[in-house]
C-alpha cells in the first residue's frame, strides 16, 4: 500500500508531481548508517535544542531539558551517528514504579524514516 502527500492547490491528480510515500508496512526501519544511542549530556543540548526547535511548534526550553538531566527519576538518550558524530535524534521519559512515560521523542527533519526513531523507543522500553 502507498500513501501520497496532499495535492497542492494547482496540482492535478495522476499528475507527475504526485510523489508516492512508503506506508510504515513498506518501510526497512533498520538505521541507513551506524548510530549509537547513549544517555544525553549539557554539551549535547545546542544541537538538541535546533532539532526541538525545527520539529514542535511551541519547543522545550534549554532549562526544561537540564530539569530532566538532573530530575533522578528521568532518563534522556540521544542517537548520534558513529563514528562521534553529531546528534542525530533524541528522547526524554520518566521511570515510574515500572512503567515509562514518554515525554519527548525527535529526531533531525534530514534523517526521519530512516529508523532512528524505531531505536530511541526501543531504548525506552528496555530502560524500563
Amino acid at each position: 500500500m502507498l500513501v501520497t502527500r496532499p495535492l497542492t492547490s494547482n496540482e492535478k491528480p495522476g499528475t507527475s508531481n504526485e510523489q508516492p510515500v512508503p506506508s510504515n508496512q513498506q518501510r526497512d526501519m533498520e538505521p541507513k548508517y551506524a548510530v549509537e544511542i547513549g544517555e544525553m549530556t549539557r554539551e549535547d543540548l545546542d544541537e538538541v535544542l535546533q532539532i526541538e526547535g525545527k520539529a514542535f511548534p511551541t519547543p522545550w526550553s534549554r532549562g526544561l531539558f537540564e530539569k530532566e538531566l538532573a530530575t533522578p527519576f528521568a532518563r534522556s538518550y540521544v542517537a548520534r551517528e558513529t563514528p562521534g558524530g553529531s546528534v542525530l535524534g533524541y528522547t526524554c521519559f520518566w521511570l515510574v514504579d515500572l512503567e515509562a512515560h514518554l515525554l519527548n521523542l525527535a529526531v533531525h527533519s534530514l534523517r526521519r524514516n530512516g529508523g532512528i526513531g524505531t531505536l530511541l523507543l526501543e531504548r525506552v522500553i528496555e530502560t524500563s
